[in-house]
């Protein structure tokens, strides 16, 4: 699979320790907002924190039922 370039840049800003995040990121880059993305300071830990967040949110917003099971684990 080719991976658009602007999420090839996107991924590449990353630090390496965070390959969960990139992964998260390479596999559901569909449904995520790439613009919103190429602005994120990915040096903050706090950031990355609320990235995870986020991306697992919109992963799941399309399963009413999985994302009520996850605000209800949280």
């Amino acid at each position: 699979m080719t991976l658009p370039d602007k999420l090839t840049k996107i991924i590449n800003k990353i630090p390496k320790e965070h390959k969960t995040l990139r992964k998260l990121i390479e596999k559901n880059y569909q449904v995520l907002d790439l613009d919103e993305l190429k602005t994120i300071d990915f040096k903050k830990k706090e950031t990355i924190t609320d990235l995870y967040i986020t991306i697992v949110t919109k992963i799941l917003s399309t399963n009413s039922e999985a994302l009520e099971l996850l605000k209800n684990l949280s």
